[in-house]
């Protein structure tokens, strides 16, 4: 069984098997992350270190506080992961399109009360409609009760 450990600054690329991709990009530099062209000119080759790879070493370079653009004079530039920040073409970075959650909360929750406030101002009027109404719908008169007693219920 193989025992997996995580990435932390004490281990070395070596651990994860990336001397040869360290190599490389010591000495290709970038060109080591794009794909180069075949001698025939058609078609592309791989890079010479992959994007898992790639990463990984970012992550070192991070780690050794390497992941800049020039090394200073007191890094040993033959041990350190020297990986630049320009080297990068993943692209930009976007943030999810979604919007703040408690913003559009605060937002729905303002309408809701702007509606309630609005429907509690018509209240009285709609009270004092369904009351003529209902007064309305009773008999005024003996006789009219007899007359609505006296018709067929459709």
């Amino acid at each position: 069984m193989r025992a997996y450990v995580r990435a932390s600054s004490t281990i070395k690329p070596q651990a994860y098997h990336l001397g040869a991709a360290q190599r490389a990009l010591q000495e290709y530099g970038q060109a080591a992350l794009l794909p180069s062209k075949n001698s025939s000119g058609v078609g592309n080759r791989k890079p010479k270190i992959s994007g898992r790879k790639a990463a990984v070493l970012r992550k070192h370079a991070k780690l050794q506080n390497t992941y800049v653009e020039e090394l200073g004079p007191d890094v040993d530039a033959a041990r350190a992961v020297h990986f630049k920040p320009s080297w990068d073409n993943s692209g930009p970075i976007f943030l999810a399109s979604k919007p703040d959650a408690a913003a559009a909360h605060q937002r729905r929750k303002l309408k809701r009360v702007a509606e309630i406030d609005a429907q509690l101002a018509k209240q009285d009027d709609l009270i004092a409609k369904h009351r003529k109404n209902l007064l309305d719908a009773k008999p005024k008169s003996f006789f009219d009760k007899l007359q609505a007693a006296s018709r067929p219920v459709v």
